[in-house]
């Protein structure tokens, strides 16, 4: 019983990935002109090996754009969202500012959730460089400053190769690494990087 209330492990999550289904297995829709609406446009240029992985951090029932950002919607990322069960969905917005009160991180309002993203993004690449092997920690810390996106990528591509994509490594990783951040908060970091990738291609253009 303890096991089936305590969240998944990061080995059980990535040995999943392969088995996620893809398709949508909800009938939900996000707000037409809402923040999920909008987050939907960006899951939808993923790749479904990106989809898989990402429904494995989410708890999602599958790999479908529509049920990866339902499962957004219905994370209960405080203790406020875990006593209110009558709320059921709360809007990628929503979820960002509560992520980054959680994070310690000064949150914009809610509206303003693309500075969230800004924010978050960099607040979970420190964690995550926290999270590195410490025979790795020097060396990489000398090369990457915290807080740009280097350590949230070098988790997601090491989390792949665990999840057995072939164009992927563990680049060093012990078979004891892995990420000291929940899942969803990876998941919700990574996402935010979406439109900062996006943005950052489009002005080397």
């Amino acid at each position: 019983m303890r096991d089936q209330l305590l969240p998944a492990s990061w080995a059980a999550r990535m040995a999943r990935v392969p088995e996620v289904a893809e398709g949508e297995t909800v009938r939900w829709q996000p707000g037409e002109g809402s923040s999920s609406a909008e987050l939907l446009v960006w899951v939808r240029r993923l790749q479904p090996y990106q989809r898989r992985w990402l429904a494995t951090l989410l708890d999602a029932s599958s790999a479908g754009a529509v049920t990866l950002v339902e499962a957004v919607e219905r994370l209960q990322l405080d203790w406020r969202s875990q006593l209110n069960p009558l709320k059921t969905h709360r809007e990628y917005a929503e979820q960002l500012a509560t992520l980054a009160h959680l994070l310690g991180v000064p949150a914009a309002a809610t509206s303003a959730y693309l500075e969230n993203e800004r924010r978050i993004f960099s607040a979970i690449d420190e964690l995550l460089f926290g999270s590195l092997p410490l025979r790795l920690r020097a060396e990489l810390a000398s090369q990457h400053p915290t807080g740009q996106g280097f350590y949230v990528n070098w988790w997601y591509e090491r989390l792949m190769a665990r999840a057995g994509e072939s164009n992927y490594d563990l680049a060093g990783a012990g078979v004891a690494d892995w990420p000291d951040v929940p899942a969803a908060w990876v998941a919700l970091g990574w996402l935010s990087g979406l439109r900062l990738a996006g943005q950052s291609e489009s002005a080397g253009q």
